[in-house]
């Protein structure tokens, strides 16, 4: 071959090179598409590599399952959803803060931890908090009230306080019980030495009525826990208590001699006359059956009604005979109680 065609033989040849490989490429526009598309997969994952390394090591499980993820979806589409990549839950749990994390959690679980109160709120109510209020309504009423506890446990049957909040909530209900008595026979009990006395307990054992009579000597001593009709119990109690003093007294028949005068002619206790329990007000002269059993029943069961609201207020109105034998029974008090 001549030396001086030589180059022209090799500018052709590579003419020829470069038109075959534009019209290739130029035709094959795919494989161009999917070779850049690879190489920014493989930028995108190692930029995410770097970012997550630095997270915690807790993450890093996560952070490449993601990647992996993100990667597979870029090649099988172009375009992707930011607002489903943001709700995700790997989203929420590598790029959100520790408060966001513990709200969401919270939202999903649907229950949210109660505060826990410190151990310096629960001690701080103790027994002396509950006798310094019972004191208060000793001053105020003239009554003696005593707390049946394991620290200060007293000669009573019935179980003792284990705990200050109970013991608080039966000296609450005892001054609400003591705010619908009659305050001057409190205070005339007080002032004779015969006041009245109550020990709170527990639980009296077998006992439906919340409130006990226990004795009567230098005082009217009640047992007082918390239960249903304590109103009723309570004043019955009073009752038969103050009954009993004046029954000591000698003052019972002063009160006898009106309760005949009141009662229906020819009337004696122990007889069955319904027709007078609860009846019209204007013929009514007994507020239960029991009461026709004796006039104890009927003194006890007229004051337990009237003070613990336990009748409707027509029982008690001026032309209803049971009003009558309250005001009796009313003026011996006042006369030889108070």
């Amino acid at each position: 071959m001549d030396k001086k065609k030589l180059p022209l033989w090799i500018v052709a040849v590579l003419l020829f090179l470069s038109v075959v490989l534009l019209v290739y490429f130029s035709k094959d526009s795919y494989h161009t598409e999917v070779f850049y598309g690879d190489e920014s997969t493989q930028q995108d994952s190692s930029s995410s590599k770097k970012s997550s390394s630095k997270k915690s090591s807790s993450s890093k499980k996560s952070s490449s399952k993601k990647n992996s993820t993100s990667s597979k979806s870029k090649k099988d589409t172009v375009k992707t959803d930011p607002s489903s990549e943001e709700d995700s839950e790997e989203y929420h749990y590598l790029y959100s803060t520790p408060e966001q994390s513990s709200d969401h959690a919270g939202s999903d679980s649907g229950w949210d931890p109660l505060p826990e109160e410190s151990e310096e709120e629960e001690q701080a109510f103790s027994f002396s908090d509950v006798i310094s209020s019972a004191q208060a309504l000793e001053q105020e009423y003239g009554v003696e009230i005593y707390l049946h506890t394991s620290e200060q446990p007293q000669s009573v049957r019935g179980s003792y306080f284990t705990s200050p909040q109970a013991a608080q909530n039966s000296v609450d209900t005892l001054s609400y019980l003591l705010s619908l008595s009659d305050g001057e026979l409190l205070w005339g009990l007080y002032r004779r030495g015969t006041p009245l006395a109550v020990t709170l307990v527990e639980d009296l054992p077998s006992q439906e009525d919340a409130v006990s009579l226990e004795n009567v000597s230098s005082g009217i001593f009640l047992l007082l826990q918390n239960g249903n009709r304590t109103e009723e119990s309570f004043m019955k109690s009073l009752a038969q208590g103050c009954y009993t003093l004046l029954e000591r007294q000698g003052s019972l028949p002063q009160l006898e001699q009106e309760f005949t005068q009141i009662n229906p002619e020819r009337f004696s206790y122990g007889k069955y006359l319904p027709q007078y329990v609860l009846s019209d007000p204007s013929d009514t002269y007994f507020l239960d059956v029991s009461s026709l059993l004796s006039i104890k029943n009927d003194v006890i069961q007229i004051y337990a009604a009237y003070y613990g609201d336990l009748v409707p207020g027509e029982y008690f109105g001026a032309s209803c005979p049971v009003t009558q034998k309250l005001q009796a029974i009313l003026s011996v008090f006042q006369n030889n109680l108070y």
